[in-house]
């Protein structure tokens, strides 16, 4: 359990925008791992003073406040620190995991600065709008622009795509390959730490004492080779509660057709029936995931893992139900 820098006592953990909060109900202030704070301004800038709202300042105002002791974390001791884009705004940071204290009322300071960096920037894209608009009015009137050529027949496609498969050349746009049915990527849509399935950005979730990239829209958690190996033979129960949503995700015919990549690698996802691989059990289970072939890293939809928790502990290693490896088989035997 995390304690807080100025009480010492225990800090309530919270969701908020996706992001995990660490609040002191005693003093008000708020503890962020490295990033959090980042992501819960860029996903709430106009709701940080609701959420400090919420954890009011309990202390008495005649006792003189004390600073911020040692990290949550790391238990070092926490250095006062300003950056350089909210000069003013006097933070507690640790120097070992980068982790972030704000007291109690630093949040709302953030929030007015984020304000009053929008409305410069809207009044000077608005000044330098207003300037374009007047040159263009002053200019005297330009010639038309020359008529495009038309290429002739037969030229090849400069801006498409090539299949990976078969190698022939596509049109930009499209989804499948012209010559074998290949599923083509989205131009210009993937990108390392992308969501396989939404292409976008996804945000560092704590679950369980784990950091693990996450999707904010459709849920979905990618656990790199090392860590999911880990949870599999030392950490079983964990796979109980890593995921936010427990409705199992039902994959369409068109899922099934369309391509995912790795957010590591961005090489493509395999889609197979998930084998969980546990220290005294090897179980072919129902739950289909995108495996990557290079890291062998696994992206699980949402309520996947949850499923696969249900179905690995409900079922008995040796009722028959579990297609056991002969390690393991023989292990039960020795047990029994």
């Amino acid at each position: 359990m995390r304690l807080c820098p100025v009480c010492n006592r225990n800090l309530e953990v919270n969701i908020y925008a996706t992001v995990h909060i660490d609040a002191c109900t005693r003093c008000g202030g708020f503890w962020f791992d490295d990033h959090e704070l980042a992501w819960l301004t860029q996903r709430s800038p106009d709701r940080l003073s609701v959420l400090e709202s919420q954890f009011p300042d309990q202390r008495d105002t005649s006792v003189p406040r004390l600073p911020a002791g040692v990290c949550p974390l790391c238990n070092i001791s926490l250095a006062p620190h300003e950056f350089p884009h909210s000069r003013g705004i006097v933070m507690d940071v640790c120097k070992r995991c980068h982790g972030i204290w704000l007291d109690h009322g630093k949040l709302t300071q953030i929030e007015d600065r984020l304000r009053q960096f929008r409305e410069a920037k809207a009044a000077k894209e608005k000044l330098a709008a207003k300037e374009t608009s007047a040159a263009k009015t002053a200019a005297p009137p330009s010639s038309p622009p020359p008529k495009p050529v038309d290429k002739p027949k037969g030229v090849g496609i400069s801006s498409g795509q090539k299949c990976r498969k078969c190698g022939t050349e596509n049109v930009r746009t499209a989804q499948l390959c012209s010559k074998c049915g290949t599923p083509l990527p989205p131009p210009g849509r993937w990108k390392p730490g992308y969501c396989p399935r939404c292409h976008l950005g996804m945000y560092p979730a704590r679950r369980r004492g784990y950091i693990l990239q996450a999707c904010s829209r459709c849920e979905g958690i990618w656990l790199p080779h090392e860590i999911l190996q880990e949870i599999m033979t030392e950490r079983f129960d964990l796979m109980r509660n890593l995921d936010t949503n427990f409705q199992p995700h039902y994959h369409t015919p068109e899922e099934q057709k369309s391509l995912h990549r790795c957010p590591d690698c961005v090489f493509d996802l395999i889609d197979e029936e998930f084998r969980f691989r546990g220290a005294a059990v090897s179980a072919q289970t129902e739950v289909i995931t995108h495996r990557c072939p290079k890291c062998e890293g696994v992206w699980f939809d949402a309520g996947e893992i949850h499923a696969i928790w249900k179905e690995v502990s409900g079922k008995a290693p040796g009722s028959g139900q579990f297609a056991l490896t002969p390690t393991d088989a023989g292990s039960s035997t020795a047990t029994s």
